[in-house]
């Protein structure tokens, strides 16, 4: 035992003299075998990024939050279209034939204005609805407000449901700031 503990140190001080020249290379692994010095060998502090060589880490070597993410890159190209999905069950707004379409009048403070909301060839309107988008609240009892509501293209003696819907409003008295009026049907195959 006490042989071995002799020839280790004489081995370290030859190593420490040749330092990294190649018979101090041999001294060491006569030494230090290769792969014999682990975690409870080291000091803390022993490994430093100077003793590190470059390209050895790899991001599975560190705990997840560790590695700060690089910056994005730049956005592929689009892929192939996928295929169409299949048609939605019965009573879907798709598989009625349901379509929503709106008009709207132009955005400026006058008065009457009309929208007009027509259904596509093929289609009749079923619903109607109307909007008024407002700037402001002021003089809130001038503002404009619905005064006629027109179906378009119907027969009342046929049944003939209308093809869209023509809506009206107007401000009451001086309302000094722009507004715009949107009329909606709800159009279905028939």
């Amino acid at each position: 035992m006490r042989r071995t503990a002799l020839l280790a140190c004489l081995f370290a001080g030859v190593a420490f003299l040749l330092g990294a020249s190649p018979l101090g290379t041999a001294a060491e692994h006569l030494v230090i075998p290769p792969n014999s010095v682990g975690t409870t060998q080291l000091k803390n502090g022993a490994v430093t990024a100077a003793k590190i060589r470059r390209g050895t880490l790899t991001a599975s070597l560190f705990r997840s939050g560790q590695l700060r993410a690089g910056p994005a890159g730049p956005q592929g190209p689009a892929g192939p279209a996928g295929p169409a999905g299949p048609a939605g069950p019965p009573g879907t707004a798709a598989a009625l034939g349901l379509q929503f379409v709106g008009g709207e009048s132009g955005f400026d403070p006058s008065s009457p204005k009309t929208a007009t909301a027509l259904c596509p060839a093929g289609k009749r309107a079923i619903s109607w609805a109307f909007s008024i988008q407002l700037v402001t609240n002021n003089n809130s009892s001038a503002a404009p407000g619905i005064t006629e509501i027109t179906p378009n293209d119907f027969d009342a003696g046929t049944g003939k449901l209308p093809g869209g819907y023509t809506v009206k409003a107007e401000t009451f008295g001086s309302y000094p700031d722009s507004w715009k009026l949107f009329a909606y049907v709800t159009c279905a195959t028939g």
